[in-house]
């Protein structure tokens, strides 16, 4: 199966920093901005003309390849599939923002009660306890915080399982939560939805099994 051509884009330390498309990163390599990092030699073969390959092999900037099949030259500029920045950048840690789009994404478009797949217009979020009796339960130390959006407190779910729950927590609803909630990493988050089988070499700076 052919791998979708996403590039890691890794900080001059190499930590993860994003998930970039291929046309940024040829980008950033281009400007000077990025390197592949040292000892790597996982590339995409993207194809360019004939000229423009052997242009940047006299350069030798790039690291190019061109072949002939059935007397036809062809030229493929060889972009590695992850990239180093060249200059530190910043990135505050905090904890990821609890919204919508990245608890779909935690809870892997699953709805916690039901286990029907979501998508981005059919799921919501569903705050396990409600808003509205945050405070009650926590005068009686259930809840646990300022206020009730907080990942622990908040599950993917179907507009249906949502409706039927109402303002009500689980129990009082009669409605069983299939998973368990928990504070996702930036990493988690990053790189869900993506299908990692392909991209083996990235293991260098990802665990894998933490993604599972």
């Amino acid at each position: 199966m052919a791998r979708s051509r996403k590039v890691l884009l890794l900080n001059r330390g190499e930590s993860l920093v994003d998930i970039i498309d291929w046309q940024t990163a040829i980008c950033l390599l281009v400007k000077g901005n990025a390197h592949a990092p040292f000892g790597y030699n996982d590339y995409y073969r993207i194809p360019v003309s004939q000229q423009s390959a052997e242009r940047m092999k006299e350069e030798g900037n790039f690291d190019v390849e061109i072949e002939e099949v059935d007397g036809v030259t062809r030229g493929y500029f060889l972009l590695p599939t992850a990239i180093v920045l060249v200059e530190y950048v910043h990135i505050p840690y905090k904890t990821a923002a609890v919204n919508k789009k990245n608890v779909l994404k935690r809870d892997r478009f699953k709805c916690g009660y039901c286990g029907k797949d979501l998508t981005d217009s059919t799921g919501s979020v569903d705050h396990i306890i409600p808003r509205s009796k945050w405070d009650e339960f926590k005068k009686k130390g259930i809840a646990k915080g300022k206020h009730s959006n907080t990942w622990k407190n908040v599950v993917a779910s179907c507009k249906t399982c949502n409706c039927l729950k109402d303002d009500r927590t689980p129990q009082e609803a009669g409605m069983k939560l299939q998973i368990q909630p928990f504070v996702p990493s930036k990493d988690y988050l990053v790189l869900h939805g993506m299908d990692l089988s392909t991209f083996e070499t990235w293991s260098r700076w990802i665990c894998f099994d933490d993604l599972k």
